[in-house]
């Protein structure tokens, strides 16, 4: 692709404060707006984007051409997607990956850093396995997810309302976040509780083996959390053993 060529498209996309690298990608010094333009591709090879990059609500069934680094936050959500290799490495704002037709099976090559919320809600993740770091919320409604696998070194608030978890499997020894569970198995358990803090002591007395808990076990964790125990437990998916 020739400069003449990269400097039309850039006028077609109404693209400005640009410059050309010897590899004939582009820089932005602003925001890219590549938002609902019926777009099957992303029509330039980026590669830093000091603003905003848009380019949801598109056809796009690959990410390529993304650029590496995105200062402000990065939207690729409505698409076709069912991958997010060739994203950005860096992304300083919000990333969002949701709603895409096809359906995300996997977080994998995803950012290594963003610097405010992950969302990747109403796809079809199983896991949260490759996930980076964040320093902002994980948003991963309407999915798949059974545990929390992937999560281990996330220290952040997490809404995951409408998918199947089970277990607290994957979180941090150390999560005391906040974190929203309903529409999933396991918020009948959370919310005998209603605190975090309970999350620690599931775990370590090892209350939820599969669908049973161990009555005695739960018990325990309501004691150490100087919590009154119910009369009776009122379980609807799991087994109280």
């Amino acid at each position: 692709m020739t400069s003449g060529i990269i400097n039309y498209i850039c006028d077609q996309y109404g693209i400005s404060n640009y410059s050309i690298n010897e590899d004939m990608s582009v820089s932005v010094d602003g925001d890219v707006f590549l938002y609902k333009m019926d777009l099957i591709e992303i029509p330039i090879k980026f590669k830093k984007v000091s603003g905003y990059f848009d380019c949801s609500c598109n056809g796009l069934t690959s990410l390529i051409n993304s650029p590496i680094e995105v200062l402000g936050s990065f939207n690729c959500g409505n698409n076709n997607l069912r991958s997010l290799k060739h994203c950005p490495e860096y992304v300083g704002g919000n990333f969002q990956c949701i709603n895409n037709k096809n359906g995300l099976s996997s977080l994998k090559n995803c950012p290594k850093y963003v610097g405010k919320d992950f969302l990747c809600g109403y796809n079809k993740l199983p896991s949260l396995e490759g996930i980076g770091s964040i320093d902002g919320h994980l948003v991963c409604d309407g999915n798949d997810l059974t545990s929390f696998r992937g999560c281990h070194d996330l220290i952040c608030n997490i809404y995951c309302h409408r998918n199947n978890i089970t277990s607290f499997e994957g979180l941090s020894e150390f999560f005391e976040q906040t974190i929203n569970l309903s529409n999933n198995p396991l918020d009948e358990i959370y919310s005998l509780f209603k605190d975090p803090r309970c999350i620690y002591y599931l775990k370590e007395y090892d209350v939820i083996r599969n669908m049973t808990i161990v009555q005695d076990r739960l018990e325990e964790v309501f004691y150490t959390l100087n919590m009154e125990v119910p009369n009776y437990f009122n379980l609807k998916n799991y087994k109280l053993v």
